[in-house]
């Protein structure tokens, strides 16, 4: 099956911050140093983000998420603007996003994404 791809209409990105989760543990010895390793070569990394949508916009991102998504949980390819430049990344949503009505028609979302390392 295909992964989703973000609508093209609908804007993601209000700036761009990664919170890249850390892949190694450190293990107290008894005697000299601790012990350094990496748990993992793939991580996690959490991207918040913020837009605003109005009207046929905001219902298209619904109907994407709820729909398409299978209710904000499966991964969907998105455009994003960070290290390496602007790329498709393999996202998915920590939850279901904020979304606050601001007048005139106009939506807020906030949420977080995830995505891998190595995606």
């Amino acid at each position: 099956m295909a992964i989703p791809v973000w609508p093209l209409d609908v804007p993601l990105l209000d700036g761009f911050q990664r919170q890249p989760k850390d892949p190694f543990t450190r293990t107290d010895m008894d005697d000299g140093m601790a012990r350094t390793r990496r748990r993992f070569r793939v991580f996690p990394i959490t991207i918040p983000v913020s837009f605003l949508v109005k009207g046929g916009q905001y219902d298209e991102y619904y109907d994407f998420c709820v729909n398409t998504l299978n209710g904000y949980t499966d991964w969907f390819m998105v455009t994003v603007d960070g290290p390496g430049g602007i790329m498709q990344k393999r996202c998915r949503w920590l939850g279901a996003p904020t979304e606050d009505r601001i007048g005139g028609g106009h939506w807020k979302v906030s949420g977080q994404l995830e995505t891998l390392s190595n995606f």
